[in-house]
């Protein structure tokens, strides 16, 4: 395996709860040739302090502070122009990782010649620990874009990226999208490659407790909003390549009129935009919502 640099980036934001584990877990990665991009979104807590201290004792950590929030996308987009290793992965701040899992992803990465390695994840609460169970990954193999499901897999954080992949095809984080902005992400640059390969070996460790993510504090009348939002874009995008994946389309209309089933009083349907795209789905979530209504007239 050759000794590559690898560019970890984390946007940070009220984290000061959680830094010292998951910087801690960076740094006692058995795989030594990190680049830890460490990203302060003017968070008003002490995490600055937490950054510095570590800052001040390891020089493979580089300190960044924006001039003003900017929230994740934009905050990610600053840490990718930042890399300088041969691949990025991006950790989420108040996560953390096993010892073996970089080298893990990195010894595949460079062994299958592969663009995209996703690894395997846990999430926790607490004490309680469990699989991050994705649907079709229970085994090493490669993976085709055009029938890969993107729920659970649709996270950026469980995966490894050759940086050149990203930067050849300029793909960047859509600071508009407030919700679901891993999706678009994750979906351009797959869309990319077929060479995409999935590792069991190691672990991700995802937190699932915290109340303050964008997903926890949303309504559904937000998610229906932000998912139109992720579903436009998705299907704007689709019409440019020739690699593309309905399933993921279907998903997200699928959300979309979930979310509109629990605030049609404040969302009116005439906005849903899926119903040229999948019409026979969109009737069948309207007759819901009809015989909802009708019952409580």
């Amino acid at each position: 395996m050759k000794n590559s640099l690898v560019s970890i980036i984390v946007p940070i934001y009220n984290a000061e709860l959680y830094l010292d584990k998951c910087i801690n877990s960076l740094l006692s990665s058995s795989y030594e040739n990190l680049e830890i991009i460490l990203i302060n979104d003017c968070s008003p807590d002490n995490s600055e302090e937490v950054i510095k201290k570590y800052a001040e004792k390891d020089k493979r950590i580089v300190y960044l502070k924006n001039e003003k929030n900017l929230k994740v996308s934009e905050t990610r987009n600053i840490g990718i122009e930042k890399a300088r290793g041969e691949y990025i992965i991006f950790v989420d701040a108040d996560d953390y990782i096993s010892n073996d899992w970089i080298g893990n992803l990195v010894e595949t990465i460079e062994e299958k010649k592969a663009d995209v390695v996703i690894g395997s994840a846990k999430q926790f609460r607490g004490d309680q620990v469990k699989e991050y169970r994705i649907r079709d990954l229970n085994r090493e193999k490669w993976l085709d874009f055009k029938k890969i499901r993107l729920n659970k897999n649709s996270v950026i954080w469980n995966k490894i990226y050759k940086r050149e992949l990203i930067e050849k095809n300029g793909i960047r984080f859509n600071k508009d999208i407030k919700l679901g902005e891993d999706l678009v992400f994750i979906y351009k640059v797959l869309s990319k490659t077929n060479k995409i390969f999935y590792n069991n070996q190691g672990a991700y460790f995802y937190r699932t407790e915290n109340e303050k993510s964008a997903m926890n504090k949303a309504t559904s009348l937000d998610k229906v909003e932000e998912i139109e939002k992720v579903y436009k874009e998705l299907l704007s995008y689709s019409k440019t390549i020739k690699n593309i994946n309905r399933g993921v389309l279907k998903k997200q209309a699928c959300d979309i009129l979930f979310h509109y089933y629990w605030s049609y009083k404040k969302y009116p349907i005439d906005k849903i935009s899926i119903k040229k795209e999948f019409p026979s789905l969109f009737f069948i979530m309207y007759l819901k919502y009809l015989k909802k209504r009708i019952k409580e007239t």
